[in-house]
């Protein structure tokens, strides 16, 4: 694949590509652990179902982590685009 090169000077950004990918991965993580508790909820308690149940506590936290870092990630890279145009603005 061909990564696009970036100045040493400027931090990374994420592409669209990537921020979609780790978006559809996190929500399904989410739904991964919402199905497993219900499972857990509808079987009888015992040690294989609490595995489950921290496998889907373990998913859940994951999948959130995902979109949390990819929500944080985009409001910066908006709040740098604003100030990147609005120094072009000045500039002019």
């Amino acid at each position: 694949m061909n990564e696009p090169k970036h100045d040493k000077n400027q931090p990374r950004t994420l592409d669209n590509r990537r921020k979609t990918l780790y978006s559809f991965g996190g929500a399904y993580l989410i739904y991964t652990a919402v199905r497993l508790w219900q499972g857990y909820r509808a079987a009888d308690s015992d040690m294989s179902d609490l595995i489950l149940l921290l496998a889907a506590l373990a998913f859940l936290l994951i999948g959130l982590a995902l979109l949390a870092f990819v929500a944080v990630k985009s409001v910066r890279e908006y709040k740098q685009f604003l100030r990147d145009q609005k120094e072009d603005n000045k500039d002019e």
